[in-house]
C-alpha cells in the first residue's frame, strides 16, 4: 500500500487517501455497505486509467459527503471521530474546496457539539435536529438557530448562518431584503442584537 507513494502518478496522494479510507471503513460497515465500496472502487479505477483526475476527486468527496450524513444520522461517535480525521487528511491532498458545502458545516458542527457542549442540556434537541436534518433542512435549522439564541451561542450562531433564510425564519419579522441579504456576513454576536431588536 505504501508503495503507491513511491510512483510518479498524479494522483498518488488521492489513491492512497481513498485505499486507506475504505480499508477502515470496512472494518464498520455491513455487507451491503462493503459491496457498495467495492462498486465505488471500480469506478475509481476505471476513471484513473482514463486519467480523469479532477471527476476522481469529485466522486470520492460525493462519496464521503453521502456517507458522512449517513453517520450522523446514526449518531455513531466512534464513525464521527473516524470521518472527522479523515476529512482533515482529505483537505491536505485535495483541490476540491469544501468548507462552505452544506454538509460539511453541518458535520462540522456535529463534530464540534459533541466535542465541546454534551454537557449541557438542550444541546441533545441540537445533535437531534442534526441528526435529522436531511429529513427538513429549513425546520431543523430554524430550530438549531433558535436555541443558539436563546443561549447567546455566537459562535455557533457563526458555524450556521450560510444555511438560514432569515426571512423565512421570522416571517413576522421586519426583516426586508436587503437585511436578509447582508445578515450572513454579521458575526453571530450582531446577527443575535439584531434578531432580538426587531
Amino acid at each position: 500500500m505504501e508503495s503507491i507513494l513511491q510512483t510518479n502518478n498524479p494522483d498518488k496522494h488521492i489513491e492512497y487517501f481513498w485505499i486507506t479510507f475504505k480499508e477502515q471503513l470496512k472494518l464498520i460497515l455491513t455487507d451491503d455497505e462493503r459491496i457498495e465500496i467495492d462498486q465505488i472502487s471500480l469506478t475509481l479505477n476505471n476513471l484513473q486509467k482514463e486519467q480523469k483526475y479532477k471527476e476522481i476527486e469529485n466522486y470520492i468527496y460525493n462519496h464521503i459527503e453521502q456517507y458522512g450524513w449517513r453517520v450522523i444520522k446514526n449518531q455513531n461517535l466512534k464513525l464521527i471521530r473516524y470521518l472527522s480525521i479523515s476529512l482533515k487528511r482529505w483537505k491536505k491532498i485535495s483541490q476540491t474546496k469544501f468548507n462552505t458545502r452544506e454538509f460539511y458545516i453541518i458535520f462540522d458542527l456535529y463534530n464540534f457539539i459533541i466535542l465541546n457542549y454534551t454537557k449541557e442540556e438542550r444541546i441533545y434537541t441540537v445533535i437531534n435536529n442534526l441528526s435529522n436534518y436531511l429529513d427538513d433542512r429549513e425546520k431543523n435549522i430554524g430550530a438549531i438557530f433558535n436555541i443558539f439564541l436563546e443561549e447567546n451561542k455566537h459562535g455557533l450562531i457563526d458555524k450556521i448562518k450560510s444555511l438560514i433564510n432569515f426571512k423565512k425564519l421570522y416571517p413576522n419579522k421586519n426583516i426586508n431584503k436587503n437585511i436578509n441579504k447582508n445578515i450572513n456576513k454579521m458575526c453571530g454576536r450582531k446577527i443575535c442584537n439584531l434578531i432580538k431588536n426587531l
